[in-house]
């Protein structure tokens, strides 16, 4: 999961993690920073879940 907005790590740090981290696509939270969970909580828990179950 990344933060949109985040600025000390760029959303190209999350993109590249599709090459190291098969079938497990970057989850971005829109309008979230660097802590996600911090600006949408659900968002952060329901990624998991997509993630497991499909």
């Amino acid at each position: 999961m990344w933060g949109e907005e985040d600025r000390s790590r760029p959303i190209a740090y999350a993109e590249r993690s599709v090459t190291e981290v098969p079938h497990g696509p970057p989850v971005r939270i829109p309008g979230a920073g660097r802590i996600p969970m911090e600006n949408d909580a659900p968002a952060v828990a329901r990624a998991p879940a997509r993630f497991f179950l499909g």
